[in-house]
């Protein structure tokens, strides 16, 4: 299998792209809130005092983080006590790639951790603030690896724990894969709420939305949202249930098997030449927020951000 075949460049530079743009934006700022304002919160509202220094805290918190991330992560996808299509919208652009590699792992929304926050809070009527930041991004960094075509089903690991052949499911849109295997690190969470779902060696995953974007370009999303100028529309997309269109009650899943465009379009060394200059913006950001961190309160770095 060529490298090629499971990398595109357009796709690897749409990802790296937005992942530009967000990391000195608003994404690095709902993590650095959530951090900043934990402990403000755990010192207000915290029920229990459980010792740091515990081995028994530790777990619990470990398996509190990956429960508490599971009810975000359904939120998100406008799928918990009602369905939003306005949560799903802040998390749909990592789930709008019809390729899968770890690459798809950086494509984030860029307000999505706002809405986690709520969820990361509930954990300081127990949680320690130092035990939460550990595992708050030793969770996070887990699942990277997940985003993989190039790990196989891996036996009796996949009955306890969340491995690539179920964040497959995930992010597939054939019919048996919505709303499924929302779990962080454990996949215990799905088999017990009901939306665990094994990944059938018959049937190979579509991966992307189930109306796919059939675009390359980020600019598309700014059109796409233009050409809906109805106040009724707009409000119904944000209430309404994911994939409302104008006129539908609900969205079926008809012909969700979609073909792609595999032509490129650009030549490649375009490509690469832009995703350099756009590693340099990421650097560039970096550096600045540091400065700014070292001379700047954290009311100030926020206002930077």
């Amino acid at each position: 299998m060529q490298l090629n075949s499971i990398i595109k460049p357009t796709f690897f530079y749409t990802t790296v792209a937005h992942l530009a743009r967000i990391a000195g934006c608003f994404r690095f700022g709902g993590r650095f809130l959530s951090a900043a304002v934990y402990s403000s919160v755990y010192e207000r509202i915290h029920i229990i005092e459980l010792p740091k220094d515990s081995a028994t805290t530790w777990i619990l918190c470990f398996f509190t983080q990956d429960l508490v991330y599971y009810l975000g992560h359904r939120a998100v996808h406008g799928n918990f006590s009602h369905k939003a299509g306005v949560l799903w919208s802040f998390h749909q652009m990592h789930h709008s790639s019809e390729y899968y590699n770890l690459s798809t792992a950086l494509r984030q929304g860029v307000v999505q951790d706002f809405v986690m926050v709520l969820f990361d809070l509930l954990q300081a009527l127990v949680i320690p603030p130092n035990i939460f930041i550990v595992h708050r991004y030793l969770n996070l960094l887990y699942q990277f690896w997940l985003h993989s075509n190039a790990v196989p089903y891996l036996g009796p690991l996949e009955y306890f724990l969340n491995t690539p052949s179920s964040h497959r499911v995930h992010h597939g849109r054939n019919p048996y894969c919505i709303d499924k295997n929302y779990g962080g690190t454990l996949i215990i969470w799905d088999r017990l709420f009901g939306t665990y779902e094994p990944e059938r060696r018959d049937e190979e995953i579509a991966y992307g939305l189930v109306t796919p974007v059939a675009s390359f370009s980020q600019i598309w999303w700014a059109s796409k949202i233009q050409s809906h100028q109805e106040i009724e529309f707009q409000v119904k997309a944000a209430l309404w249930p994911p994939g409302y269109f104008p006129g539908m009650q609900t969205k079926n899943f008809f012909l969700w098997l979609c073909m792609k465009d595999s032509t490129e379009g650009i030549p490649e060394v375009y490509l690469y030449f832009f995703l350099v200059i756009q590693y340099c913006q990421v650097g560039h950001r970096a550096c600045c927020l540091r400065l700014v961190r070292q001379s700047s309160s954290p009311l100030s770095l926020m206002v930077s951000i």
